[in-house]
């Protein structure tokens, strides 16, 4: 008997806790609630903010082209899915790191995924002259401090012709070509030195291949 009465007083307690730790989690749950809706409100701030500084950016962008540049822009967005001149200048520059790395280290697969035939004929009898003399290229590219397009073309028309932008870069390297006992013939390799550039970017505006070739470079 002494057991039963436990029994049902423990079911009541019991009973009673669920309750309380129900009400509880009901509570904890509206306030995490009011507080998810106000960080997706902060979120969705936060998004328009970043929306309207890359608009702001895109916009300065544009406004510094070349007449011609920027018309030639404007075919660019009209024939090109998704293009821009922010996100034509990113890839421009993750080529431009490319090719400089694939240059130093000789690698001409590389090479020849970023650069025209014609182009490609050049840096390989470069890299030869090089190798003959048994010089290696030692670099270290520490980074891009300026890109912006100087110069945009049209070749043809505007629906299977061929666009262009001559993009200027200017980056910090150190760099200092070996010999084959390791000794400095040219360069510094313990100086950092200010590049200037220029590369010429061309696409054919009906081709399905998103990639942009390096047509010119002065590299």
């Amino acid at each position: 008997m002494d057991i039963l009465i436990l029994a049902i007083i423990a079911g009541a307690v019991l009973w009673r806790l669920i309750r309380t730790f129900g009400q509880m989690s009901d509570n904890v749950s509206k306030t995490l609630t009011a507080e998810y809706a106000i960080l997706d409100e902060r979120s969705e701030h936060v998004q328009h903010i970043q929306k309207q500084y890359e608009q702001e950016q895109l916009m300065k962008l544009e406004s510094s082209l070349p007449a011609r540049a920027l018309e030639v822009l404007r075919v660019a967005e009209m024939r090109l899915k998704g293009f821009n001149i922010t996100i034509f200048l990113d890839g421009a520059r993750k080529a431009y790191e490319m090719l400089m790395l694939a240059i130093a280290n000789a690698d001409m697969e590389t090479i020849k995924h970023l650069v025209t035939p014609e182009l490609q004929a050049n840096y390989k009898k470069a890299l030869e002259d090089l190798k003959r003399q048994r010089y290696t290229q030692d670099l270290l590219f520490i980074g891009i401090n300026k890109s912006e397009v100087r110069k945009g073309e049209l070749s043809g028309n505007t629906k299977d012709g061929t666009i262009s932008f001559t993009v200027y870069f200017e980056s910090e390297v150190v760099n200092a070509i070996l010999d084959k006992s390791g000794a400095v013939v040219e360069g510094n390799a313990k100086k950092i030195y200010v590049c200037k550039h220029n590369l010429t970017f061309v696409k054919e505006l009906d081709s399905k291949d998103s990639m942009w070739l390096i047509t010119e470079s002065d590299i």
